[in-house]
């Protein structure tokens, strides 16, 4: 789990099991905003005489909340930001400075979404973080229901001769690819390498780890806020810091999809790719397990190329998304409203906002995104602007 989730004043409550050494946390909902479609003569002492006495059934009218259940549009919480790394990351190091590995479980900068205003909401749907982990340390192992994306942004240069970060009772000690930082998921330690997908599958048990001489920083990405309406969320810690696991090769493993094969893809496919076409300005590619199905069933993602100077089609669609600069400068414009970034930088995208991408002229930029498109289209909720909307509907 990226964070230990620090509840917000007033709003979060956490809850713990002592019987099996699991935690949750829940938020209690908040009602919507009393705003209706019609009026009502709010002096009439019989309806206020009526409204006042439905509180001792529990029950509340419905008339009062009717354009608030009902939007005549996505009305998301969320709005459009952008996190500068240029920023975030001095405060992160400090983080690993002043914050001990046994007090952090996790060592996690949450991106809060200023429309939210409380984590873990970075979107409506989604929570994304810059997590680190110093040389030497390991993030204790533990596993969770929500899935969870690693998106690798900087590693060590080289391993540290003095540092050795002890085996787990049970592991293996093959002929591996060397590991400087690394991912360990169900009995599998899996090198870190830059912009590298890593996959964490909803309740395998993980831990983190870095044998390098510098820290290892990626952007975490949850489905965590799906829980707090629908709240069966919750973790389980392993007895000992470390899963018993064995060294692996990535490309071994189905949970890692190295950034060199996506972005071969994408200049491949940006030339025209094997069918001749014309150079493309903009290509995206959404990362999928070998079988061609998305990466979990909550969240997916993707990687797209932009060419100088190019800008990519505009979109509207009721998935929201977290996007990270891989590399390049540019802008997203939602709405009107424009967000300038550069490499490092991490940018909200909420729902139904229409929104394009354009890069500086004088260098490609690439660009990586994890979706909530997975659940929503599971769910029948999937709509991009433009599309026959009669054909959301269930017929049978």
């Amino acid at each position: 789990m990226a964070s230990s989730l620090l509840p917000s004043a007033a709003t979060l409550s956490k809850s713990k099991s002592k019987s099996n050494g699991t935690s949750a946390i829940h938020t209690a909902p908040s009602p919507p905003s009393t705003i209706s479609d019609h009026d009502h003569d709010h002096n009439n002492d019989a309806y206020d005489a009526l409204v006042s006495s439905l509180p001792s059934t529990a029950t509340a009218p419905l008339w009062e909340q009717m354009a608030a259940m009902n939007p005549r549009a996505p009305n998301p919480s969320s709005v459009p930001h952008v996190w500068r790394y240029a920023a975030v990351r001095p405060q992160l190091l400090e983080a690993g400075r002043v914050v001990p590995e046994e007090k952090a479980e996790r060592r996690v900068l949450m991106f809060v979404n200023p429309g939210s205003k409380w984590p873990p909401h970075t979107t409506d749907t989604l929570y994304a973080g810059l997590q680190l982990v110093n040389p030497g340390e390991v993030a204790a192992a533990h596993r969770h229901v929500a899935v969870a994306t690693r998106f690798v942004i900087e590693t060590p240069d080289a391993p540290s001769p003095s540092l050795e970060i002890g085996a787990a009772e049970g592991e293996g000690k093959d002929d591996a690819e060397p590991q400087t930082a690394f991912t360990a998921i169900q009995r599998r330690r899996i090198p870190m390498a830059r912009h590298d997908l890593i996959v964490t599958p909803r309740w395998t048990w993980h831990d983190h780890g870095n044998r390098g001489a510098s820290p290892v920083i990626w952007l975490d990405g949850l489905d965590i806020p799906v829980f707090h309406r629908v709240p069966v969320h919750f973790v389980e810690h392993f007895a000992l810091p470390r899963y018993p696991a064995k060294e692996a090769r990535r490309e071994e493993c189905g949970w890692v999809v190295p950034w060199a094969r996506m972005q071969a893809w994408l200049d491949e496919e940006a030339k025209g790719g094997s069918d001749g076409n014309e150079t493309r300005d903009y290509v995206e590619r959404r990362y999928t397990k070998p079988s061609g199905a998305e990466i979990t069933a909550t969240l997916g993602a993707l990687a797209a190329r932009l060419a100088a100077g190019a800008a990519s089609p505009p979109k509207r669609e009721t998935g929201s998304a977290v996007w990270h600069v891989v590399a390049g400068r540019g802008q997203t414009v939602m709405d009107g409203e424009t967000l300038r970034w550069e490499e490092g930088d991490t940018i909200a995208v909420p729902a139904w906002r229409e929104w394009r991408h354009v890069a500086d002229a004088g260098a490609t930029a690439y660009l990586f995104r994890f979706d909530d498109l997975p659940m929503l289209r599971a769910l029948g909720w999937y709509r991009v602007e433009g599309e026959d909307v009669e054909a959301l509907a269930d017929e049978e």
